[in-house]
């Protein structure tokens, strides 16, 4: 599951459980924007025109689903996974840039493609001669406009440089460990195009890790809160760092300043912001353009909104 919003802020919802597409309105009303048994979606992503993508990880394809609800296949062949350049197998992450160029992360064959605007073409940007499982994907559009990969199984994080044909390690890769030079099994990953950090959420470490540019070892970010799985991570205006822990049911959230991060309030420990309410199996996180934050709880089939203020987020 996961879920992003349009230019209206209203809420879209990519629902596994019950393989559709949802629309949530501010005013309350909640439609079906799209439904088939047999799809399994994924990542999400919304452009700036409302244009809805998303991975369907069941039909190995990557679907577009226009504003006039209009369906069409941008990537991929339906039901045919392959290895070949205009087939995807198992698709996970994916990313669209502003000018709508689209990244996949293609899982099962080990690769990340690149499919260019108005059918011009499709790129492999690396393989698996450098991937092992490659899982997230982010493009620092307001930087450099480098690629940045969650390799898991190498336990790497790797930046492409545009027209790059190899990437180069920007953290870990120095097989799995519990040392801040090693990573085990990163999943999401965020570029801060100011500074150029990277930050890494280190799921087999159960933490979250910091890697400043031009350095060659992480700062733990978490203390000694153990983060489960942490399966999103978003920043808020002011550069509050969110973050969905899914092993333990919960939100963290994390206060940045000038000179670094911290758990909220300055602790060494996270906030709790869900209260009393259990949260079944947080997997994704959002702020709309008020800054509300809106938690996906898939195992409890539900969107919970916290109120966020100067304060706190309730």
């Amino acid at each position: 599951m996961d879920i992003a919003f349009d230019s209206e802020e209203n809420i879209i919802i990519a629902d596994a459980g019950k393989h559709c597409l949802q629309k949530y309105y501010q005013d309350g009303r909640i439609i079906t924007l799209y439904t088939s048994k047999d799809m399994l979606p994924s990542s999400l992503f919304v452009d700036e025109y409302d244009n809805i993508y998303f991975a369907d990880q069941n039909d190995h394809t990557v679907k577009k689903l226009t504003k006039a609800g209009v369906m069409t296949i941008v990537a991929g062949i339906q039901d045919k996974p392959g290895s070949q350049l205009n087939q995807l197998d198992t698709p996970y992450g994916i990313y669209v840039d502003r000018n709508n160029v689209l990244y996949i992360s293609d899982t099962a064959n080990q690769r990340i493609v690149k499919y260019l605007p108005n059918n011009q073409g499709i790129q492999i940007i690396a393989n698996a001669s450098d991937l092992n499982l490659p899982g997230c994907v982010f493009v620092d559009e307001t930087g450099d406009g480098a690629l940045y990969i969650s390799d898991l199984y190498n336990h790497q994080v790797l930046k492409y440089a545009p027209g790059a044909s190899k990437g180069i390690v920007v953290a870990g890769g120095r097989g799995f460990g519990k040392a801040l030079n090693q990573l085990y099994q990163p999943h999401a990953v965020f570029v801060d195009s100011t500074t150029g950090s990277l930050f890494v959420m280190d799921n087999g470490n159960y933490r979250f890790v910091k890697w400043s540019k031009g350095t060659e070892q992480g700062e733990l970010l978490s203390g000694t809160t153990r983060i489960i799985s942490g399966t999103g991570i978003r920043f808020d205006s002011q550069w509050n760092l969110y973050v969905v822990d899914q092993g333990a049911k919960r939100v963290l959230t994390f206060e940045f300043n000038s000179n670094s991060f911290k758990w909220s309030k300055g602790t060494e420990q996270g906030e709790l912001l869900s209260g009393t309410t259990r949260i079944i199996s947080g997997t994704g996180i959002r702020f709309d353009s008020q800054w509300n934050l809106y938690v996906v709880d898939q195992g409890a089939k539900r969107v919970l909104t916290f109120e966020f203020n100067s304060n706190s987020c309730k």
